[in-house]
C-alpha cells in the first residue's frame, strides 16, 4: 500500500508488543491520534472522508487529511466519522468539562 499512514496500539508495560492496527489497514491517512483520558478511545484526522472544497479551492497544497473520527479500542466496528467541513480540523483534542 502507498500514501498511507496508520495508527498502531500497543500495550506500553510490554516491550514485546508490536502493536495492532487501530483499525482495519487502509491506504488513507490517519494522523494526529489523541487518547481518551479513560484510555478506551482514540480521536484522530483521516482522509477517509477525502476532501471537500479546500482542493477545488486552494488546489496547490491541500490537506487531505482534516475530518475529525473516533475508534473505540479493541472494538471492530469502524471509526465514527465527527465532523464535515469545508476546511481540514487540524488536530483533535480531547477537554475537560467542569460543573
Amino acid at each position: 500500500m502507498t500514501n498511507a499512514l496508520n495508527i498502531y496500539v500497543q500495550e506500553v508495560n510490554n516491550p514485546n508488543d508490536k502493536g495492532v492496527p487501530l483499525d482495519a489497514v487502509t491506504d488513507k491517512l490517519d494522523l494526529h491520534p489523541r487518547f481518551s483520558p479513560d484510555g478506551k478511545w482514540v480521536v484522530f484526522v483521516s482522509s477517509r472522508a477525502f476532501m471537500y472544497d479546500e482542493f477545488p479551492l486552494c488546489g496547490f497544497n491541500p490537506q487531505p487529511y482534516g475530518e475529525v473520527f473516533i475508534k473505540k479500542i479493541g472494538s471492530d466496528k469502524p471509526p465514527i466519522q465527527l465532523t464535515h467541513d469545508k476546511w481540514e480540523d487540524g488536530m483533535p483534542f480531547w477537554g475537560y468539562y467542569a460543573k
